[in-house]
């Protein structure tokens, strides 16, 4: 039906055209053009067939031209869309190969699929990563600016992924100088912060992570737990190392502020440490600080107990080693077994003078647990007594136990 509507329309245009055609060609007219000072004549009916002419041509080859474009544009249209399905299909294969563990085929895929510019980013991240666990840092690094440039906006994303690679590969100071280019609020980003931890607790500074710490805190960047282990780790890696930066100085008291003034800023949760507190008393004793040391322990014993703590108090040679026997026989009570207090009981009772005590202590806590260490002390005992068979059966017992 729609077709015979269509010839009908198209009969009757024809028909119309004819009549006006004919009306044209019966009648005496023409056209005159007038350009200037030069006319032209002619009979209506040429000017009508070159002007029909003219639309022809032209109007022709603009409709075959406009064809050729759509044509050509649809063609680019069709390549572009395969060249996108042939790197998506590339993304998606490295992706696979990257979980797998076939890192160089991963990469290989990967930076083919960089010319597909929605997946680039993703692109560009796998083959860093792919780089990475074959130990190619300068790729994964040329890998991860490149997609810096071209993605400026995803430049978190980008920096963080860079250092945590860094930190994979060990690459400890590199992940901190990574870490420290990122500033603002993201510096506060919580992963940004727990990256920073792992970077400062791989290059052993203690002093910055100490700094670290109340961001830790405020962001909740770890649980309550890990955080106190980590800020007593903090404290006691300080003073140690406050301890041993003295060495051939002879003017310890710089050191000794020093670590007097760490003691003061650690939380009040430290001072309840065994482990910090021996700590603090070990660098004590490494300035040369002996009655310090054995001060600072007979004040905080017996609230924070350890028996480290303990068996270090007979280790220090004070100036006033008979006060420091009646102190340590003060902590006895309810201790009477503990085999690291009467250890320390015999040493101090030895360097007091005052050996047949010092060898009733070493008996008892041999009684408790033999120990090479005891027998060792036990031997010192005999041999001041003048009784050398004693003292060498001791010594031999504890190299045997040892």
């Amino acid at each position: 039906m729609k077709l015979l509507v269509k010839l009908f329309t198209v009969v009757i245009l024809f028909a119309l055209l004819g009549a006006v055609v004919g009306g044209l060609a019966t009648q005496k007219s023409y056209v005159l053009l007038a350009v200037g000072n030069t006319t032209m004549e002619t009979s209506l009916w040429f000017a009508v067939a070159v002007i029909f002419s003219f639309l022809i041509v032209f109007g022709g080859g603009g409709l075959a031209l406009f064809k050729g474009l759509n044509t050509s544009k649809k063609f680019l249209n069709w390549r572009e869309a395969r060249r996108r399905q042939s790197a998506a299909a590339q993304t998606k294969d490295g992706f696979l190969q990257l979980a797998q563990g076939s890192w160089g085929k991963a990469e290989e895929l990967l930076r083919a699929s960089f010319r597909n510019d929605e997946d680039a980013l993703l692109g560009y991240f796998g083959a860093a990563r792919a780089a990475n666990e074959q130990g190619k840092n300068d790729e994964r690094d040329a890998y991860l600016k490149r997609a810096k440039e071209l993605n400026p906006t995803a430049a978190l994303a980008i920096d963080t992924s860079r250092a945590s690679m860094q930190l994979d590969r060990g690459q400890y100071p590199q992940a901190v100088q990574t870490l420290s280019e990122i500033s603002g609020k993201d510096g506060r980003h919580p992963f940004v912060l727990l990256l920073m931890q792992r970077a400062y607790l791989g290059t052993n500074d203690w002093s910055s992570l100490r700094q670290l710490m109340p961001l830790l805190r405020q962001f909740k960047v770890l649980d309550e737990d890990s955080l106190n282990r980590l800020e007593k780790d903090c404290y006691i890696e300080l003073m140690t190392a406050v301890g041993h930066d003295r060495k051939e100085d002879e003017d310890a008291m710089p050191y000794v502020n020093d670590l007097l003034r760490l003691s003061e800023e650690a939380p009040a949760s430290l001072h309840r440490s065994a482990s910090v507190l021996c700590a603090y008393a070990r660098a004590l004793l490494a300035l040369g600080e002996a009655d310090r040391a054995a001060n600072l322990l007979s004040a905080e014993m017996p609230a924070v107990w350890s028996d480290e703590a303990a068996t270090l108090y007979g280790q220090i040679k004070s100036t006033e080693s008979a006060k420091q026997l009646v102190q340590a026989e003060n902590w006895l009570a309810g201790r009477e077994n503990n085999e690291a207090l009467l250890l320390t009981l015999g040493r101090l009772a030895l360097s007091g003078g005052l050996p047949e005590k010092a060898k009733e202590y070493l008996e008892q806590s041999l009684s408790v647990r033999k120990s090479a260490e005891v027998y060792t002390e036990l031997g010192k005992v005999y041999s001041a007594m003048g009784n050398d068979k004693a003292g060498n059966e001791a010594f031999i017992s504890g190299l045997e136990l040892a």
